[in-house]
């Protein structure tokens, strides 16, 4: 979509039947998206901050969201992704000044994340700024 294609810099022609998280997150550190891969397959949703590659090499932190994509048979077809650069969410909150988080340290930009088991999808909730994209053929 056209918002994806604004975050990470890739048009969809090119990204059309590649490994989306080879182009997002890079060959170099695949541990994450490996362990994602294996949460969803087995029913599991993720949520959380990931550093992500624009096209231009940019390097950015992510928040997003992964949830299994099921056909009418309940079976695995793909991934559903909604993610965003975090920037302007951190900008809010040091422009603010109304949020401080404490026993903050250096670990903040590290990986954080949520498991949960077979999760319901709500068609009715918009995804508002987020950013939604499909990962198939696991």
């Amino acid at each position: 979509n056209q918002t994806a294609e604004n975050l990470y810099g890739y048009s969809t022609s090119e990204v059309l039947g590649k490994n989306a998280f080879k182009l997002i997150v890079g060959i170099s550190n695949f541990d994450l998206p490996n362990h994602i891969i294996n949460q969803i397959k087995m029913g599991n949703s993720w949520s959380g901050q990931l550093l992500a590659r624009k096209k231009s090499g940019e390097q950015f932190s992510a928040i997003a969201s992964y949830t299994p994509l099921y056909d009418d048979d309940c079976k695995l077809m793909g991934i559903t992704c909604v993610s965003n650069d975090v920037r302007p969410f951190k900008e809010n909150i040091v422009a603010s000044n109304s949020y401080s988080p404490s026993g903050s340290d250096s670990k903040q930009s590290q990986s954080r994340s949520i498991f949960t088991n077979k999760p319901r999808v709500d068609s009715q909730q918009p995804f508002q700024a987020g950013i939604a994209s499909k990962i198939s053929n696991l």
